[in-house]
């Protein structure tokens, strides 16, 4: 059965809405949070089965309503309505009432839970399926059973009846905690009471005299067992307490011989040697720096400075080292500089001479201003710009003009097209119809040939009906004349007409001829025979009626159809005339309008291509005209150019016919001589200025020559520049002699502080001795290690003596010291631990004794007790009795349970016996496909038991189905519902597979591969796959071919909607 169409026509947010599902392929219906997906497959659910009487899809209309269309598997459709309701809630399109079972027949006796279950799947029941699959250890019959029901785990409700059912009884002896094992013991032991608890004096007295003799012994052993704590404990004491007084006695001992030595500061030995140390390095210290006081004093004696040339500053300095550099460079390029003059003066003579001048004229008169040059050149420049003008505007005027022929060519053409098409040229300049009229006449006479059409259709089909009648009539009449009604009434008309003159001569006595007699008799046999024909012959008669009947209906319409004939004819011969008249006025012969449709379609396009070849004609000629008229223009313009540039090269001693080229070659002898007059001028500016430089350089080292050496003064003139560094250098050296003079200075004051510093560090040091001397009582610091010790020896001893005395206290409580020896006198710890072993034995054994004592006693109570309660023995058989009852109930749960686990049990093995070989074979063909080639079969383990899945790795290898990832669980479980599904569709009606995003924990090519794979099962059931996500859809675009694949839009407020090919593929 396939689902063709649901209509939500009341339904949750739905009004008048609906979902065309007649297309095969994958039914793909994506809808956003909200848009109503749940709710469609709410409607599929209560289409099917009624609308729950709670449903959550009343918020926007209390009256829901649905619709659909279904074909089953022989072709035959249903359209029916479900409204919400408790009664009459299917009624057929026109509203009334339709019985149940016209639905129910087409799902096959298909439940709603059923449904659900089996026919829905989402993503969390595919992971849930997987999981269950992991649970049952690939287990076959349940894997393929849990497919096939598409509910829970076959395997959990398996083991919850096991396990219920052990809960209830165990066969096995030792079993003690099942219900119906506990029963039954307890119910022993409830008729054993029953037979043995009667009272018998004898027997109370006994039990008297055993309960006193057992108080006795217990009351014994408490005496006997509280004694013995008490000599263990003061042996644990004992134990506990050896080693300490051990360690006492010892701790004593080192005490006694240093038990009057001083007790000095516990860091008495680090602050000694700190002391010492301290003293020493004051010591060595204060040696070096007295040596180094004596080498600053010896340096300072060596020392020569002058603080008169010192009078001079670093600035001064550098500044006299800088000009030193100048001067020596200067000296060494004022020939080079002289040279270069001469060169540069002999080179302007040379280009004087080039341009015609004399060498005495003054070249810089000759020079052009400024903006004499750069009139030239700009004319220069427009001189190229206009002649390229000219050109262009040539090149333009020439082009357009080619257009303008090209042009007027194309339009003297123009009337060819219609000539192409078998119509006169002339035809371009007639006026013909529009062609919305020929389109109209088109449109008449195919809706005429369309009526002809159908027409000749249905006379056809009439002619072959009647035919058919004909034909059964004969067939009818074959097996004899077929009587009627109509006979039948003629008959009895001639009958009763016959009877008349019988009547009138029985009624006046006369005689009644024979002749009409027997006239009589012949129509009334004729008349009886065929009244007894139509009641045995009805059906006979029945059929040649209604045969009949066909044929007058057969020849009635066969004259309307005449009748309709004839007046499409006299319509066809209306529009033929006014075919003709529309044409009168072209001078045309019209043919059919089809034809013609085609004539004035390239009519028009023939006048719009003329139309737009005029107007380009006249755009192309007024361009033409602008061409010329800018190309006259530029003409002009190159004129007034020459009369300007006259005028500009005559400042350069230049004509009029000098051309630009010419122009160009003065100016840049111009530049060139320009170039060369400013050059020397430069070298003329320097060495002026080098020869003020040495000049000035040579009086200022004479003047410090003078002040500071005077004994070089007479060397300046010959050699300033000698002299000068003679004063640099003497200048640097007394500067740093007075550096080092400062630097020594400094270090002498820090070594006579540092002096007094080490003497104050030695005074601290020596205090500290003296002091530490006193305490220990000795003069000699050779001799405080050793009262450093003893001082340690006894702190020590005296603490741990301290320690120990406080352990003891805890341990003997009141007791004192002497007393603890006193008892420890003579004892070893040996012997003590050995006596504590064995009093801990010997209790052992007493409380074992007095154990066993206090169970005699307990015992002894409790039978003395049932002899002083007469009613035991009554109370014991009702309590039998009650734990019978309870024992029934409980054997009649467990023979049920046991029961439905071996139905099951059984129902599991028959499935997977009767199923396993085809659900394999299609899952071996899914599988590999999901998993995109990962795994490539499914095998079953036969060596387990029971018999298990295993999925084949592409490499060879298996791997059981708990092993799998979680994604090839879901895929494996996919599969098999599908191949499931697809096994019962080929002997049960199929129903539609609804999936709510079962593809959403799927990767792109999982997804890609699943889509696949849901297209091909499409072909076999209907598969509806509802999905939030639009990657889906593009996945399943990709995937599928339009043939297979129709999707669905849901919008929030919005009806339903295909979406087209050409928006999916966009």
């Amino acid at each position: 059965m396939r689902l063709l169409e649901l209509g939500l026509l009341r339904f949750g947010g739905f009004t008048d809405a609906r979902l065309d599902l007649s297309a095969p392929g994958l039914q793909l219906i994506h809808g956003r949070n909200e848009a109503g997906k749940s709710t469609a497959l709410r409607a599929i659910t209560a289409l099917f089965y009624g609308v729950p009487h709670s449903s959550p899809d009343t918020y926007l209309h209390d009256e829901l309503l649905l619709s659909g269309r279904v074909r089953a598997a022989d072709g035959s459709e249903l359209s029916f309505l479900r409204r919400k309701g408790r009664k009459n809630t299917l009624l057929s399109p026109s509203g009334e009432p339709l019985e149940e079972n016209a639905v129910a027949r087409l799902l096959g006796g298909v439940s709603e839970s059923v449904f659900k279950t089996e026919l829905g799947l989402d993503h969390e029941r595919l992971r849930e399926g997987g999981e269950q699959l992991a649970r049952g250890g690939g287990d076959v019959g349940q894997s393929l059973f849990d497919a096939g029901i598409g509910g829970g785990s076959v395997k959990r409700l398996l083991d919850e009846l096991c396990a219920e059912a052990d809960g209830l009884f165990n066969p096995r002896a030792h079993a003690r905690k099942p219900l119906i094992n506990v029963a039954l013991r307890e119910y022993a032991e409830a008729m054993k009471r029953v037979r043995t608890e009667s009272t018998q004096p004898q027997a109370w007295t006994q039990q008297k005299q055993e309960l006193e003799a057992a108080r006795s012994e217990l009351l014994e052993l408490e005496q006997r067992r509280a004694e013995l704590r008490r000599k263990l404990a003061a042996a644990q004491e004992l134990v506990a307490v050896l080693p300490i007084i051990g360690k006492r006695d010892e701790a004593e001992k080192r005490l006694t011989p240093v038990a009057r030595a001083p007790l000095l500061p516990e860091d008495a030995a680090e602050r000694r040697l700190l002391a010492l140390r301290e003293l020493d390095s004051a010591e060595r210290e204060a040696r070096y720096n007295q040596a180094e006081l004596e080498k600053i004093a010896a340096e300072l004696a060596g020392l020569v400075v002058s603080d008169e040339l010192l009078a001079l500053d670093d600035a001064s300095i550098d500044a006299l080292q800088e000009r030193l550099g100048e001067y020596r460079r200067d000296r060494t390029d004022l020939g080079r500089q002289r040279s270069k003059l001469a060169a540069s003066r002999a080179l302007v003579s040379r280009r004087l001479a080039a341009l015609g001048r004399s060498l005495d004229s003054d070249a810089r008169a000759l020079i052009p201003r400024r903006a004499e040059v750069a009139r030239v050149k700009a004319l220069t420049v427009e001189r190229a710009r206009l002649e390229t003008e000219l050109g262009q505007a040539r090149k333009r005027e020439a082009e357009q003009r080619a257009v303008v022929a090209e042009l007027e060519e194309r339009r003297a053409l123009a009337p060819r097209e219609l000539a192409d098409a078998g119509a006169p040229a002339e035809l371009i300049d007639r006026v013909l119809p529009s062609q919305e009229s020929v389109e109209s006449f088109a449109r008449r006479q195919q809706k005429l040939e369309r009526a002809r059409d159908k027409l000749a259709d249905r006379r056809q089909a009439l002619d072959s009906d009647a035919a058919t009648t004909r034909a059964q009539l004969a067939e009818v009449a074959l097996a004899g004349e077929v009587p009627t009604e109509a006979e039948l009434g003629r008959v009895r008309e001639a009958r009763d007409a016959a009877f008349v003159p019988i009547g009138e001569a029985l009624g006046s006595g006369a005689r009644v001829d024979r002749a009409v007699v027997e006239s009589f008799e012949r129509l009334a046999r004729r008349a009886d025979d065929l009244a007894d024909r139509l009641r045995r012959e009805a059906k006979r008669v029945e059929r040649f009626v209604s045969l009949e009947d066909r044929r007058a209906r057969c020849a009635e319409a066969l004259e309307a159809l005449e009748a309709e004939r004839a007046s499409l004819d006299a319509e066809q011969q209306g529009l033929d005339s006014e075919w003709r008249a529309l044409w009168v006025e072209t001078g045309v012969l019209p043919r059919s309008p089809d034809e013609m449709r085609a004539l004035v379609a390239r009519w028009v396009r023939a006048r719009e291509h003329r139309r737009e070849l005029d107007v380009a004609l006249a755009s192309a000629r007024a361009a033409l005209a602008g061409e010329t008229s800018a190309r006259e223009d530029v003409e002009r313009a190159l004129g007034a150019w020459a009369e300007r540039w006259a005028d500009a090269v005559r400042h350069l001693g230049l004509g009029a016919e000098a051309s630009p080229a010419e122009a160009d070659e003065v100016q840049v002898a111009m530049g060139e001589l320009t170039a060369d007059l400013d050059t020397c001028d430069a070298l003329e500016h320097r060495i002026r200025g080098m020869q003020q430089t040495c000049e000035g350089f040579e009086r200022d080292v004479t003047t410090l020559a003078l002040r500071f050496l005077p004994e070089l003064s007479d060397k300046v003139a010959k050699e300033p520049d000698q002299v000068a560094t003679r004063i640099i250098q003497q200048y640097r050296a007394h500067r740093e002699a007075a550096r080092k003079r400062a630097d020594l200075e400094a270090r002498r004051v820090r070594a006579v502080e540092r002096t007094n510093e080490l003497e104050a560090r030695s005074e601290a040091a020596q205090s500290e001795l003296s002091m530490l001397l006193g305490a220990a009582g000795v003069s000699d610091p050779a001799l405080l290690p050793e009262a450093e010790a003893a001082a340690t020896t006894r702190r020590q001893a005296e603490r741990e003596i301290a320690e120990l005395d406080r352990d003891l206290a805890e341990l003997c409580g009141t007791a004192s010291l002497d007393e603890v020896r006193e008892r420890a006198l003579g004892v070893s710890l040996h012997e003590a631990r050995r006596g504590s072993v064995e009093l801990e034995d010997a209790l052992v054994e007493l409380d074992a004794a007095r154990d066993a004592a206090r169970d005699r006693v307990l015992a002894a109570e409790s039978g003395l007790a049932r002899f002083d309660d007469r009613q035991s023995a009554a109370d014991a058989q009702v309590e039998a009795e009650a734990i019978l009852a309870k024992l029934r109930s409980a054997a009649e749960r467990w023979a049920r349970v046991r029961t439905a686990w071996l139905i099951l049990h059984d129902e599991v093995e028959r499935y997977r016996a009767t199923h396993q070989a085809p659900l394999l074979a299609r899952t071996n063909q899914l599988f590999p496909r999901l998993t995109l080639g990962n795994y490539s079969e499914l095998r079953v383990d036969h060596d387990a038991e029971p018999p298990v899945l295993c999925a084949v790795a592409k490499d060879g290898s298996r791997v059981p189905i708990q092993s799998l990832s979680d994604g090839a669980r879901d895929q494996l479980y996919l599969a098999l519902r599908l191949a499931s599904l697809e096994h019962y569709a080929g002997a049960n009606e199929a129903l539609p597979l609804c999936l709510d995003d079962v593809l959403i924990n799927f990767d792109d090519e999982r997804s890609r591969a699943a889509l696949e794979v849901l297209a091909e099962t499409a072909s076999r059931i209907q598969v509806l796959l509802f999905t939030h996500h639009e990657h889906m859809v593009s996945a399943a675009v990709a995937a599928l071919p339009a043939s297979a694949l129709t999707v669905h839009e849901l919008r929030r407020g919005e009806p339903p909607r295909q979406r087209s090919q050409a928006e999916l593929s966009g």
